[in-house]
């Protein structure tokens, strides 16, 4: 005799077909909802711990581009902006003028308030003789034997380059139709920019013009111009006496990304180069021009790392030093010698000491 019904076996483990899909589904929605937590939390954590000390903070950052080395220290402008997040209108910024030791990074005396108007430049910073030049977008002045002296009546001229020395005076090239030398003259309170025609005659075949500096060694001048073409893009670096006409390959075929300073390195002029490599990070090179043509020099940083913009070279005899910004106010100093770091130095952004580190090499001579 039969039964009215079959009787079906449930899933092993669960009371009904229905139970099964209930927890599955379950299952996958806490699942989702665990994923995206371990991404959301800690940002909404950091957010709720860090916004009230946010409010009213002020944060630091260093004008390394614009940074320069006077009297056997490392002098640069630096940008201070109190955030107030309750009325961000009511947010200010102010400059400082402030000055490190080489030896560790560390603050080598009081620093000096900055005109506020020039907030929102980045004035250069020029050592000739017994003054430090600054040079902002529209202010004008020198700081010598501990005060700063702001001059009027002369601001930077348009479209010009990144200012150097010329003949023991502040000078800068400005393009546009008519590309002059400018130089800056002072006669007591009085300033002017005099100008003096220069023909570029940059090769058409090269690209346009993305970038030009100049570098005065042992009382020549020399130009350096960065040419890009459109299709395909492809860069070089070109160079020559402010006297000469014609340009002389210095780095060919360079990415349009790349970095590049021009100095004097010891008694030559040079550029400070930097490339992204495949799969590395960036390549460093020291490229000097020479009687024989560009001489170039790999420089292995190994462990310093720098930031891939934010970085200057200055030239310390016959060793580079090779300064970047990591996060905003911190500092970090590289010492080159013969392509490879020798001593590395890092300033935190609170402005703490520098620590030191050395390689094991130099230890050992050093014992």
């Amino acid at each position: 005799m039969s039964t009215g019904g079959h009787l079906t076996e449930p899933p092993r483990g669960y009371l009904s077909e229905e139970s099964k899909r209930r927890f599955t589904l379950l299952a996958g929605i806490l699942g989702a909802a665990f994923f995206l937590a371990q991404f959301l939390l800690p940002m909404l954590v950091m957010f709720l711990v860090l916004m009230p000390t946010m409010i009213g903070h002020e944060f630091r950052s260093a004008d390394v581009d614009h940074a320069t080395l006077w009297r056997g220290e490392l002098w640069l402008v630096e940008r201070t902006i109190r955030l107030n997040w309750r009325d961000p209108a009511t947010s200010a910024a102010s400059l400082t003028l402030g000055h490190a030791r080489l030896a560790d990074l560390s603050e080598a005396g009081p620093v000096l308030p900055l005109d506020a108007t020039a907030a929102d430049s980045s004035p250069a910073l020029l050592p000739i003789g017994d003054r430090l030049w600054v040079i902002g977008a529209d202010t004008l002045g020198y700081y010598e034997g501990g005060a700063l002296t702001r001059l009027s009546g002369a601001s930077r001229p348009a479209r010009a380059s990144k200012p150097f020395v010329y003949a023991g005076r502040p000078a800068v090239i400005t393009l546009g139709s008519s590309p002059a030398l400018t130089t800056l003259h002072v006669e007591g309170t009085r300033t002017e920019w005099r100008r003096r025609e220069l023909v570029l005659g940059l090769p058409a075949e090269a690209g346009s013009l993305k970038a030009l500096e100049a570098v005065e060694t042992e009382g020549r001048l020399h130009l350096f111009a960065e040419l890009c073409t459109e299709t395909p893009e492809q860069c070089s670096l070109r160079y020559r006496e402010v006297e000469q006409r014609e340009w002389l390959p210095l780095v060919e075929d360079s990415c349009s990304c790349a970095s590049w300073t021009a100095i004097a390195f010891g008694s030559s002029p040079a550029v400070v180069f930097s490339e992204e490599g495949a799969g590395r990070a960036n390549g460093l090179a020291v490229v000097t021009v020479a009687t024989d043509g560009p001489r170039r020099q790999h420089i292995e940083t190994d462990g310093g790392r720098l930031a891939r913009r934010s970085w200057r070279p200055f030239s310390l005899g016959s060793r580079l030093l090779l300064l970047s910004e990591g996060m905003p106010g911190s500092l970090k100093m590289l010492e080159v010698a013969d392509g490879r770091v020798v001593r590395s130095d890092d300033r935190g952004g609170r402005r703490e000491a520098g620590v030191k580190k050395y390689r094991r090499e130099d230890s050992r001579a050093a014992a």
